[in-house]
């Protein structure tokens, strides 16, 4: 089975990932269980379809309800279609240096807390639809400029 180096494959003839980085992503077939290396690490803002993320000691699934934050490392992917036949999810990866400022800027996260769980858990609402809306209006181009 081929893993996938992710967000890599989604910016061919780059040498190096940028801090920041948004990608549509979008099916018509079901993709179940594929390996990924995830290089950064990523919120997976789900809109139409379920993924479910398999990690060395436990899994999550999730549904267009929710999204999930998953830390950079090795993990099962399987996404599955809607009734519609189509999956999308807007995906916002970043990079350790943007987490680790992150961090240092609001102290009451601790890197212990971080590394507890390889993923999070968010139940979508107004705020969090506000902020994909933003995400399509910034896009990348944007985002690497500043």
């Amino acid at each position: 089975m081929l893993v996938e180096n992710i967000p890599n494959i989604f910016i061919p003839n780059s040498k190096s990932l940028p801090d920041l980085l948004i990608h549509d992503f979008r099916m018509t077939n079901d993709n179940v269980k594929s390996k990924v290396n995830l290089q950064m690490h990523m919120f997976s803002f789900l809109q139409i379809g379920k993924k479910q993320v398999h990690f060395a000691e436990t899994s999550v699934a999730v549904d267009k309800t929710q999204s999930i934050l998953t830390t950079k490392g090795n993990c099962l992917w399987t996404e599955l279609l809607d009734t519609e036949n189509s999956y999308y999810c807007k995906l916002f990866f970043f990079s350790e240096k943007v987490l680790k400022d992150f961090l240092k800027k609001h102290s009451s996260f601790s890197e212990e807390a971080q590394q507890e769980n390889p993923f999070f858990i968010i139940e979508n609402d107004n705020f969090i639809s506000a902020f994909i809306n933003s995400l399509s209006a910034i896009g990348n181009n944007q985002l690497q400029q500043n």
